[in-house]
């Protein structure tokens, strides 16, 4: 059960288009594999450096850069990746009477 850039809503591709911007510094269309992990941040999502450096290194990207459609396949796996973790969270919450 993957998600894919199809399962993202239209405002959360808006919302990521506006902070893929403002690190495309060149207006180039893409972005510095070194931003990735600030980028995603940016957008709420609490990636660990691991996490960001294996998504660089599976990419192999062309000359470090990144473009927009790249991106948004790359926030689908954060959303989903989000999504797993809420499920836990509630999974839990459900044993946890007293919100410990």
């Amino acid at each position: 059960n993957t998600m894919s850039v199809d399962d993202l809503t239209p405002q959360q591709i808006t919302d990521f288009k506006e902070a893929f911007r403002l690190f495309d510094r060149d207006n180039d269309g893409s972005i510095e594999t070194n931003v990735l992990g600030t980028v995603i941040r940016s957008l709420g999502f609490n990636p660990t450096n691991a996490a960001i450096s294996d998504i660089i290194e599976e990419l192999q990207a062309e000359n470090d850069l990144i473009d927009f459609s790249t991106f948004l396949v790359i926030m689908a796996a954060q959303v989903k990746n989000l999504d797993i973790e809420g499920d836990v969270k509630r999974a839990f919450a459900v044993f946890d009477k007293e919100n410990t």
